[in-house]
Formats: structure tokens, C-alpha cells, sequence
């Protein structure tokens, strides 16, 4: 995830979070900053810059007494929707007349399935800014793990029949 933010006191402050890794990175006006720790930065005239939230709750830059948003939070439908097919999932693989219908795999290998999907999804989302691109994600990583589970449920069906 990178982030460019202008700002009318430092200039432009560039935030760089890897998705594998979660190091962080910051820049303010073309100068990296040099690492403290995990979440404090040095600035050249000696203060430090510290980093607060995380991408979920939103991320801010605090120098001095100034505090800097470099992430809005994700909204809380966003939030839900990810949950929602979490349940979904959960709730249509434990009832037997719906897997007749399509079988869901449940038990250990269905919620991890679903779980990764959805928390793949949820971190997917966070690092994008636009509140459409995020849904888009969050469905369609709903729609992955329904799908992957379902798949899961044949496999399992030939495998026992």
C-alpha cells in the first residue's frame, strides 16, 4: 500500500506499508525518514514522527502536536459484509437441506477456507481508497470463499460416495 498526502505545513509525505511484510516506510518531501522503531521516524531536524492505527481503524502521522490522516477507517458496512458472508457460509454448510442443494464444506476446512477469503478481502479493501472498490472486494472475496467451500463439498462427495 502507498499513500501520497500533500500537506500544507511538511510538503508531500509518501506512506508505504507492505501487504507480506507490514514494514513501514515513510517519506516527507522526497526524504526517507530513518527508522526508529516499528511505528517512530526521525525527521532531519531531529524530531520524530509517529505512526498510529492500523489499516482498519485508519492510519495517522503524528509530528509534534500536528496529527496527519494518511488512511480513512474502513467504514462499518464494510466491515460487515466480509462478516455477513463469513455467517453466510457458516450458517448454509450446517444445514442440511441447503447443502443438498449445493453442498458446503464445513467443520475445520470450510471456516479456514472461508476465514482466509474473508480476511484476505478485509485487508485487500483496507488498502484501497475508494469506499466502491472497496465493496467490490469485499464481494467478490464473499463470492470466493462461497465458491471455495462449494468446491470443497464436491470434492468431498466424490471422495465419500
Amino acid at each position: 500500500m502507498k499513500r501520497i498526502i500533500e500537506n500544507e505545513k511538511y510538503g508531500t509525505i509518501v506512506y508505504s506499508e507492505s501487504f507480506w511484510t507490514g514494514k513501514k516506510g515513510v517519506n516527507i518531501n522526497g526524504m526517507p525518514l530513518e527508522r526508529v522503531n516499528k511505528k517512530t521516524f526521525k525527521l532531519e531536524n531531529g524530531d520524530t514522527a509517529t505512526l498510529t492505527g492500523n489499516s482498519l481503524t485508519g492510519i495517522s502521522l503524528g509530528v509534534g502536536g500536528d496529527v496527519i490522516p494518511l488512511s480513512a477507517p474502513m467504514k462499518w458496512y464494510e466491515i460487515a459484509i466480509a462478516i455477513g458472508f463469513f455467517v453466510f457460509v457458516l450458517v448454509w454448510s450446517n444445514i442440511p437441506e441447503l447443502c443438498s442443494i449445493l453442498p458446503l464444506i464445513s467443520g475445520a476446512v470450510g471456516g479456514a477456507i472461508n476465514g482466509v477469503c474473508n480476511v484476505a478481502g478485509i485487508f485487500l479493501a483496507a488498502s484501497l481508497e475508494k469506499s466502491r472498490d472497496r465493496l467490490l472486494v469485499l464481494i467478490g472475496f464473499g463470492i470466493i470463499s462461497f465458491l471455495a467451500c462449494m468446491a470443497g463439498g464436491f470434492i468431498y462427495l466424490s471422495l465419500a460416495f
